[in-house]
């Protein structure tokens, strides 16, 4: 856990994944501009050397204020924001709400 870690930001560039959950976002953004971890996890630099490992399935970012409703076999991209999709091999591609995402699951 980052926030236990004596060197937060060392702690988040040597994690093999990092998850963020919901909750207060202002006291998250402001907790991570203090352990100085805004630029360490933002970068696609992370999602590239994920991407570096064989078989790695696709990664969907998704904004704050939007989500991915799965229903059945469908997932569509719900709320305000465009989410971006970085597929191993290939440019990095943003997508509108509303896309059908179904071919992730």
């Amino acid at each position: 856990s980052v926030h236990k870690a004596e060197n937060p930001a060392l702690a988040a560039s040597n994690a093999q994944a990092i998850s963020i959950g919901g909750g207060n976002t202002f006291q998250l953004l402001n907790s991570l501009y203090e352990n100085k971890l805004v630029d360490v996890i933002r970068k696609e630099q992370r999602i590239e050397q994920y991407h570096e490992i064989p078989g790695t399935p696709p990664v969907l970012a998704l904004r704050e204020g939007s989500i991915l409703k799965v229903e059945g076999d469908k997932a569509m991209l719900i709320g305000k924001f465009n989410a971006r999709l970085f597929v191993p091999g290939k440019e990095t591609e943003e997508f509108p709400t509303g896309h059908n995402f179904s071919f992730l699951l």
